[in-house]
């Protein structure tokens, strides 16, 4: 799994390969413009993942319900 990071003046999605830039980007940043960068990186990962959860949880409960019709229309044809 490629971990993607957001350039922290931009706000652009970066690839591992481009972490020269971004380290070049941090040393020229103050305290305060890091700390508001990693907060915005973070809130984007966690809606992210907020949402996959969120998929992964009807797809579930879609499922159970499939498989409990499945078991009474079995029971209905024996």
């Amino acid at each position: 799994m490629v971990c993607i990071r957001q350039h922290p003046i931009t706000g652009t999605m970066l690839n591992p390969r481009d972490y020269y830039f971004t380290t070049k980007a941090y040393e020229m940043m103050t305290s305060e413009e890091i700390t508001l960068s990693n907060q915005r990186f973070y809130r984007v990962v966690h809606k992210e993942l907020s949402d996959q959860i969120k998929a992964f949880r009807e797809f579930r409960e879609a499922s159970k319900k499939s498989v409990k019709n499945d078991k009474t229309l079995y029971a209905a044809s024996a």
